[in-house]
């Protein structure tokens, strides 16, 4: 840090400058003045004036008060979004009538790879049905394609992926249907149905339940307020995600 001279009025006062502490202050019998310097690394060359300007200073006055700030701003942090075009960038696109690959590549600035891609004719065939309202994800690098994941149905998933030289290779997932056992407890307050809709039970299960139930219950008269019963059955999940109801294995009534 420079030594800084300030005349204010007919005072002067001497800086001294302590090595490593970036505030000194200046007084006097007359005046009081503070001077906070905090110079900061380099600017970069792209900020132009901004950078060839000089420090920025501020002064406040008030009565026999002076505050002189001087201050340069530190270097720019770096562009959080020109980083992050740094990394693979996933892209998941909702298909629409009369998309095609070759329409969504072009769409995602990647077309360039369809050449590849047509080398062997497989690796697009599995893409020529492509159904409206599915969605499709393309992951992207530098502008060149990584991989395409395509599910045309909740057990299936299509993938084409870039391999080290250069030829895209497709493979096929099949996932599995996990069924997991959970009961409810329903506490008839009015009808068999709202009651169980109420205790979140699905359509699906009521009209199975009443199935089970319609040759030993008479659900017009043997239905009273206050009468519980317990629904054993079965939901089915794919990766952790519940997609429907299962099957019915017992009702305690």
């Amino acid at each position: 840090m420079n030594a800084v001279e300030s005349n204010l009025d007919t005072t002067q006062a001497t800086v001294a400058t302590t090595s490593g502490a970036p505030d000194t202050e200046i007084s006097n019998t007359n005046e009081k003045a503070q001077l906070r310097a905090y110079v900061g690394p380099v600017l970069p060359a792209e900020l132009g004036a901004a950078a060839s300007g000089g420090p920025d200073t501020e002064t406040s006055n008030t009565n026999d008060e002076t505050e002189l700030l001087v201050y340069a701003e530190p270097a720019l942090p770096t562009n959080p979004s020109v980083a992050a075009t740094q990394m693979p960038v996933t892209y998941t696109y909702k298909i629409k009538s009369g998309d095609t690959l070759s329409h969504i590549l072009e769409r995602y600035g990647v077309y360039r790879a369809m050449k590849k891609l047509m080398i062997n004719r497989k690796n697009v065939a599995v893409f020529d049905s492509l159904m409206a309202g599915d969605t499709i994800q393309l992951s992207k690098h530098h502008g060149e394609l990584l991989e395409i994941s395509y599910r045309p149905s909740p057990l299936r998933i299509l993938k084409l992926r870039l391999q080290a030289d250069g030829s895209y290779l497709h493979s096929e997932e099949t996932l599995e249907i996990k069924a997991l056992e959970t009961h409810v407890t329903v506490d008839i307050t009015d009808s068999l149905y709202l009651s169980a809709k109420r205790m979140g039970l699905s359509d699906k299960l009521i009209i199975s339940m009443a199935g089970i139930l319609e040759w030993d219950i008479d659900f017009a008269y043997d239905i009273r307020k206050g009468d519980r019963f317990t629904v054993i059955y079965e939901e089915d999940y794919i990766q952790d995600k519940k997609i429907k109801d299962g099957d019915i294995l017992a009702i305690d009534f």
